[in-house]
């Protein structure tokens, strides 16, 4: 696999929030090395739901090093690549890899969003007018060219070394490829690159989804307690760019 990609759509008052409520925070390393993706017991999902954050450090590359290279062998025929703001022919593939969410496990309670082509659109456009920076990574099938995984983070100005997970996903065909790994490994690459000062990333998982939690711990995400309180948001913000809350 090669290539990478950018963009995400991360509430601007969330991002302000969780930075704010989670500047103290340093998280160690959990010991996943003999963990298998979508291994977590029915425990350790009710243990582990919530906010999760890793925090970047000199450990970080050989793990990854160690994450990549398990992964490449499965993913023959993807690539990976940058989006930037995602150009109107590939608007649909990107809300039909968001709306690939819906089948994801989730808590009792939360129903899964609805993602249009137009939805995607008016979500970066609120992502730019509140000034933050939209970072996202896709794999694209190459025998068809179209983009069947998908994750996003969002940064935000004021807190120069926190970054803020959106999305992970990928098409049901497309699944059992490790396509989640590579592209987020690919994502801390690209922050590597281009947001050198971040040193922590939040994410959340629904304490269903096993298969997420699972992924996160091998990349050295931990759990940090409850999601932070967030501040009101406006509606128009609210409806177009909410989170589902099985992502990460």
């Amino acid at each position: 696999m090669a290539g990478r990609s950018s963009d995400s759509f991360l509430l601007a008052d969330d991002c302000r929030a969780i930075a704010r409520h989670a500047t103290t925070a340093h998280l160690i390393e959990p010991d996943t090395s003999n963990r298998l993706a979508g291994s977590a017991s029915p425990a350790t999902q009710r243990r582990h739901a919530g906010c999760r954050m890793l925090t970047i450090d000199g450990r970080m590359p050989a793990r990854l090093a160690r994450l990549r290279t398990a992964a490449e062998p499965f993913a023959s025929g993807y690539s990976l690549h940058w989006l930037g703001a995602t150009p109107a022919k590939h608007l649909d593939q990107v809300a039909a890899v968001r709306g690939a969410m819906a089948d994801a496990p989730r808590d009792v309670g939360m129903e899964p969003s609805a993602w249009t082509a137009d939805r995607v659109r008016q979500s970066e456009q609120v992502m730019v007018e509140h000034r933050l920076t939209l970072y996202s990574v896709a794999a694209r099938y190459d025998a068809t060219g179209d983009l069947v995984a998908l994750t996003q983070v969002c940064t935000e100005s004021g807190t120069p070394d926190w970054a803020f997970q959106e999305v992970t996903a990928v098409r049901p065909k497309h699944r059992g490829h490790r396509l989640g790994w590579l592209v987020k490994l690919a994502m801390l690459d690209l922050l590597a690159e281009h947001q050198p000062a971040v040193r922590h990333i939040q994410t959340g998982n629904a304490g269903e989804n096993a298969h997420m939690i699972a992924i996160n711990e091998q990349l050295g995400f931990t759990i940090a307690g409850g999601q932070p309180r967030l501040g009101a948001r406006p509606g128009r913000l609210r409806r177009l760019t909410e989170r589902d809350p099985t992502t990460g």
